[in-house]
C-alpha cells in the first residue's frame, strides 16, 4: 500500500480520536499505525532490504505491542491502538501481501 494513502487514512483517524478522546490519545492511536512502517528505514539506508515487509509486518510484532499498549495505556486507547496497527497490517495485504508469521512462515498473505 502506499504510504500516503496510509498517511491519509491516519489523518481520518487522528481526527475522529482527537474529536472523540483526546490528543495524548489521537497521537497514540495514530502512532501505532506506523509500527510496522519501521522497517522502512532500513530499505532506505540499504540494510538488509530484503526484511522490508518481513520484520515489523507480522503478528509477532503486532502481539507485543499490543501487550505494552495495555500495559501502560488506558484500556480504549489501548484497544483502538492495537486495531489501528492490525489496519496498517490489512492494508499492507494488498498487492504483493505480508508475511503475517514471520519468521515462522515466509508465505505472504493476500487480500486481492
Amino acid at each position: 500500500m502506499k504510504f500516503k494513502i496510509h498517511v491519509m487514512a491516519q489523518l481520518v483517524v487522528f481526527l475522529a480520536c482527537l474529536f472523540f478522546l483526546s490528543f495524548r490519545a489521537a497521537l497514540l492511536i495514530t502512532l501505532f499505525h506506523f509500527i510496522p512502517s519501521f522497517d522502512f528505514l532500513m530499505k532506505k539506508l540499504d540494510f538488509h532490504a530484503d526484511l522490508h515487509r518481513k520484520l515489523t509486518h507480522n503478528l509477532f510484532v503486532a502481539a507485543i505491542a499490543s501487550f505494552l499498549a495495555f500495559r501502560f495505556a488506558p484500556d480504549l486507547w489501548a484497544a483502538l491502538a492495537s486495531l489501528n496497527l492490525l489496519l496498517h497490517l490489512l492494508m499492507d495485504c494488498q498487492g504483493m501481501g505480508v508475511e503475517l508469521l514471520y519468521p515462522a512462515s515466509e508465505h505472504r498473505f493476500k487480500l486481492f
